[in-house]
């Protein structure tokens, strides 16, 4: 009730606590402020504490990239729409994102009051640099898709397992996986944005309809004539047509055209111009923590749509070096594909006492008496790592393999893989293939959605029939179907802990059984694979699936959709039926779920928030009754001499709304 959440949150804000969903097993910690605040520490330290000034400075910096990236790109320009797109890139006064964090509660915990380390996290749906983070995002996010090392998801990994299956492969291998050691903060940002533009200007993904006029305009205020001509694209800059005064700015003009660039002249241009923005946006990340505006010093923002993306992309650079080194050193890779920074590969087996010394492969007879006591796959990982964190030095890897386990199985994704030989025929080699069956972490969460939540009947059946389908997917079709069930089982004994009936369960796993004999006979006769590989239809899947996303209110004749918010025994929905019902219209009513517990109890920003300093403020003269950088607020102004009031509600900040007052 409304009641009981306002009471836990007086608590907690009395109490001094927060409330945090755990990195991995999404459990909840509580936590002391000061314990939290220590914890947090050794993340924030090292960055250096700016004021609003600077930030406002910054903040009208990214305005002037964004619109110059608009006109650059043409944005809306055929139908008429440029200025809107131009006003709807522009921040003003937004608020700066918080850094919070999340426990790591799978690490090992050296002191139970201090508690285990913790992950941050910087996410906002308002912040300066987040709309040009996107566009630059939108652009980048194709070129490294298109990388054949990528790995999307796990259904990909599993068409790649099939695929090595039917190769028939006679010789010893080993199955195994390398993690980057803190990706995201270890990255050395000029480096990777050089690297992000090489590997998008030799890449198939085009830019069209660029304005060459004003992309030329760009380069020359951001770039010195001198680096220009370094360059070799003074030709198609502007110049100064006189050297009285300062140069001008991103944030001023200068015009006096010259030559139009070619093709792979513009392409070129293009690459330096997301040289100079993608520099902007990762050297001038800001968020608060306790009250205070932080620069990030080092390493990519964690929330960051930006972040990700260029890390994805510099890992793709660094695929490709490894997979040059290990060919060139001659360590055969069968299998490489990465999800994010978690590579798995199958390679074959070293000879024992095989060393890399940074550049080549030595034998050393004492090392190779030491393999000796060594599994064939910890010695080929131990191998593996040593020419891995030889690429760069931002990058250091943690490897596994399946003997470090006690079922001689290795995580990957969701599954747990392994090597069998098959049976000999004929006095033929075993051949080796790869098995797979379902896997999730210790410290994953036991329960799925509690039967007595706010979703519908119809949605958690369909949730729930898709993780069974999941489970039966993962497991190997070369298992025997005890396995199997036994994984299902587990499954229904999760169902049960978080309050479903047997029927409801006997519902769920006869709609996935149904399912996974459907995806069978449609593998079999060749309509559709079992697993599909990324570029299995890829357009037409796309297609597919926006035209679902758009459409799929209309299946049973509907022509619109309205949400309701959830209420006891859909009460509701079943109101807004009948009245539609007796209206006569086609209209689809959905329930949409309730307001979940980690949003009732987590917050972003822990910390009591501080009045601003400034002097328009009116928000934070008057008492500070809401936060002033808010964006899609309600705002009520009451006027002084007459106590006429005007409600009014706007999408931009409460200090925007304020500052337009004063102008006019």
């Amino acid at each position: 009730t409304m009641q009981r959440r306002q009471c836990r949150e007086d608590n907690a804000e009395k109490d001094g606590i927060v409330v945090y969903q755990t990195d991995k097993s999404g459990r909840f910690s509580v936590d002391a402020i000061h314990n939290y605040r220590q914890a947090c520490q050794t993340h924030t330290e090292n960055d250096p504490t700016v004021d609003q000034d600077f930030h406002d400075k910054v903040q009208k910096q990214a305005n002037a990239h964004s619109t110059f990236w608009v006109r650059i790109l043409r944005t809306g320009e055929e139908l008429g729409g440029q200025a809107r797109i131009k006003g709807n890139m522009l921040v003003q006064d937004c608020i700066l994102p918080p850094l919070y964090a999340l426990r790591k509660d799978h690490k090992h915990i050296v002191n139970p009051v201090n508690g285990p380390p913790v992950r941050p996290i910087c996410g906002a749906v308002s912040a300066y640099n987040r709309k040009l983070s996107y566009l630059m995002s939108f652009i980048l996010n194709e070129v490294w898709k298109e990388a054949e090392s990528v790995c999307m998801n796990t259904e990909e990994m599993l068409a790649d397992f099939k695929r090595f299956n039917v190769d028939h492969i006679k010789e010893d291998i080993i199955v195994g996986s390398a993690d980057v050691k803190a990706l995201y903060p270890s990255l050395d940002v000029t480096f990777t944005v050089e690297k992000v533009c090489e590997i998008f200007y030799s890449s198939s993904v085009k830019v069209i309809g660029i304005d060459t006029e004003e992309l030329g305009l760009y380069l020359a205020l951001n770039k010195t004539e001198a680096e220009l001509a370094d360059l070799d694209i003074l030709c198609f800059c502007p110049t100064r047509k006189t050297n009285r005064g300062r140069p001008p700015t991103i944030t001023g003009c200068a015009i006096d055209n010259k030559e139009e660039p070619d093709e792979q002249t513009t392409r070129r241009m293009f690459t330096i111009a997301m040289k100079v923005t993608l520099l902007f946006i990762m050297e001038n990340h800001m968020y608060t923590f306790d009250n205070e505006i932080k620069l990030q010093s080092r390493g990519g923002p964690i929330g960051l749509q930006l972040t990700g993306v260029l890390a994805q992309l510099f890992m793709v650079w660094w695929d490709r070096e490894f997979e040059h080194k290990m060919k060139e050193i001659g360590l055969r890779l069968w299998l490489y594909k990465r999800y994010v920074d978690n590579i798995n590969s199958i390679m074959s087996v070293p000879k024992m006492g095989l060393r890399f010394d940074g550049s080549n492969l030595v034998e050393d007879e004492v090392a190779a008496e030491e393999d000796r006591l060594i599994e064939p796959d910890e010695r080929a990982m131990r191998l593996f790592k040593s020419v891995a964190d030889s690429i760069h030095t931002s990058i250091e890897m943690e490897i596994d393999c399946p003997s470090r386990h006690d079922d001689h199985k290795l995580p990957i994704l969701d599954l747990k893989v392994w090597i069998e030989e098959r049976e000999e025929i004929e006095g033929q080699l075993k051949e080796k293939i790869v098995l797979h069956e379902f896997y999730s972490k210790e410290v994953a969460s036991k329960s799925v959605v509690n039967a007595r939540s706010a979703w519908s009947w119809s949605s958690k059946r369909t949730i729930l029939t898709q993780e069974v389908l999941r489970i039966l997917l993962n497991c190997s079709t070369e298992l025997s179907w005890e396995v199997v069930v036994g994984h299902v089982n587990h499954m229904m004994m999760r169902l049960q802990f978080s309050g479903y009936n047997a029927k409801f369960r006997m519902k769920v796993v006869n709609s996935a059984l149904k399912a996974y004999d459907n995806i069978r006979r449609l593998d079999a006769c060749g309509e559709k694979p079992m697993y599909r590989p990324r570029q299995w239809r890829r357009v037409d899947r796309a297609q597919e699936k926006r035209k679902k996303r758009d459409t799929w209110y209309k299946k049973g004749g509907y022509e619109s959709v309205i949400f309701v918010p959830a209420t006891p025994k859909s009460i509701l929905k079943q109101r807004y039926e009948r009245e539609v019902r007796r209206i006569g219209l086609n209209i689809k009513i959905v329930k949409q779920s309730g307001v979940t517990l980690k949003r009732q109890l987590q917050w972003s920003n822990p910390f009591k928030e501080k009045l601003c300093q400034r002097q328009e403020c009116l928000i934070c003269q008057s008492g500070g009754k809401g936060e002033c950088n808010a964006t899609g607020v309600t705002y009520e102004l009451v006027c002084q001499e007459c106590k006429d009031k005007y409600i009014g509600e706007t999408s931009r900040s409460a200090i925007a709304v304020v500052k337009n007052i004063y102008i006019h």
